[in-house]
């Protein structure tokens, strides 16, 4: 962060909102503003934060092996113009598969992306207004979000 006036010491950070749980993996948010010592306002900034648990860490409160796959992933904004993120924060490396569908199950677009911490990003503009589902499947677990795409 940069003023041209003021030094990083000076400008205060606030944060807006954010629903981060650092004792449960999954995908969280979290929007917040810099704040100068004249009072000037950046915009609010919005992030996506990942929590993971430790690779393969069992027998302790932080084991990942029964993360279910509709908690490691997420799909905004919602309702949209058209322009989603799928983010996701898997616990395994093995690919995803993505697929956006219409409200009657035909197969608009399909991605496959790679396991782990990423996002992915699709236009829905182009398919017109109303419901999409979009599926991720990823190490024998599916799970299925709902999307409105609205002018």
């Amino acid at each position: 962060m940069s003023d041209n006036y003021y030094s990083k010491s000076e400008i205060t950070v606030n944060v807006i909102s954010h629903n981060i749980n650092i004792d449960q993996a999954g995908i969280y948010s979290i929007e917040y503003q810099a704040i100068d010592g004249s009072g000037n306002k950046s915009g609010i900034i919005s992030r996506t934060v990942y929590v993971q648990y430790p690779p393969n860490c069992m027998n302790t409160f932080l084991n990942n092996e029964n993360l279910n796959l509709s908690d490691a992933v997420s799909v905004k904004p919602n309702p949209t113009t058209g322009n989603i993120t799928v983010a996701y924060a898997l616990n395994n490396n093995e690919p995803m598969t993505i697929t956006v569908m219409n409200a009657v199950g035909a197969q608009m677009t399909e991605r496959v992306v790679g396991g782990g911490f990423g996002e992915a990003q699709f236009d829905l503009s182009n398919f017109g207004n109303g419901m999409y589902l979009v599926r991720m499947t990823n190490n024998g677990q599916s799970t299925v979000k709902k999307v409105i795409v609205k002018d």
